[in-house]
């Protein structure tokens, strides 16, 4: 027979046994826990980053295209007067990672008057010797991007051109504007769209998509080929831009010379003497040529505004 001592021994075992078997539950809970935190560190540090930098990415092209977009409606516009009305949809929240990562909101602006841009063009009949000209407030419709992950970014239409601006670069023209300088057998010819953005100044931010409403005002065009007649002499062509980015007009305007094929002695170029834009400051830029054949000049009139989009 066992004594009482061999039963209490078993019971103190079946104890022991209990003991380490919970002790292994509860290291083996905390393992998992450290594991699991671990991994949601490595998401938060590596993943989400990444993931948000994409979507930082995504945002900005999709602004750059809508800019784009209604740059092309402008270009219809100034030439056939239709569209009468047309509506540009952007959007100005990126994608997030939903309870991990908040969503980058952006803000959109739109400023008229000839405080955020003028253009003056002016040119000579050689003919006639009259001199004609034109002054123009341009507007500007700016779209603010202040990504987290990526570079900030500021986007501009203004004068029918898409102008870009990250945080540590100067400004850049991502798409430019309707001017084209045909070098001739000798002596060039301008074509050029000067678009002035008129309505009420205002703001909109915010998550969703918001509507740029663009409506046709009016469309004047000039044409003057007599100093391309055999008996009238070249007439010369002025035109200066001011602009909070006139470092960008003006890198533009050189590159738009050089790839007409003129030589710098077929034209003067005059901007500010530092071209960083960092912040952006208003400057003027003058483009001359002293002897071209003829001018084609359009000037286009648009009210902008926004409305609320679907979200």
């Amino acid at each position: 027979m066992r004594g009482h001592g061999s039963i209490g021994a078993v019971r103190h075992r079946r104890r022991n046994t209990r003991s380490r078997r919970g002790v292994a539950s509860i290291v083996g809970a905390l393992l998992a826990l450290l594991i699991f935190l671990v991994a949601f560190g490595l998401v938060l540090t590596r993943a989400i980053p990444v993931w948000m930098a994409q979507d930082e990415g995504a945002l900005s092209h999709e602004a750059t295209d809508a800019l784009a977009s209604l740059q092309a409606t402008l270009a219809v516009q100034a030439s056939t007067g239709l569209p009468r009305t047309a509506f540009t949809p952007l959007a100005l929240a990126s994608g997030s990672v939903p309870v991990l990562a908040s969503p980058t909101l952006g803000s959109a602006e739109f400023l008229s008057g000839a405080s955020t841009g003028f253009v003056d063009v002016s040119w000579t009949n050689g003919t006639s010797g009259r001199v004609l000209s034109e002054n123009v407030s341009l507007g500007a419709l700016v779209v603010e991007l202040p990504n987290r992950y990526i570079n900030p970014e500021t986007l501009t239409l203004q004068n029918g051109a898409v102008l870009n601006s990250w945080a540590s670069q100067p400004t850049s023209i991502a798409y430019p504007p309707a001017l084209a300088i045909d070098p001739g057998p000798g002596v060039p010819s301008i074509t050029l769209t000067i678009v002035s953005m008129t309505g009420a100044s205002e703001s909109v931010s915010g998550p969703g998509t918001q509507e740029i409403l663009d409506s046709f005002v009016g469309s004047t065009t000039y044409h003057d080929p007599s100093n391309a007649s055999s008996s009238g002499a070249p007439g010369a062509f002025t035109m200066v831009v001011g602009s909070a980015y006139a470092c960008a007009w003006a890198g533009y305007l050189g590159r738009a010379a050089a790839l007409a094929g003129l030589s710098p002695a077929q034209y003067t170029l005059t901007g500010p003497t530092s071209c960083t834009d960092l912040p952006p400051s208003f400057g003027v830029v003058s483009f001359s040529i002293p002897a071209i054949a003829s001018m084609e000049l359009t000037v286009l009139d648009v009210a902008v505004s926004f409305a609320a989009g679907a979200g």
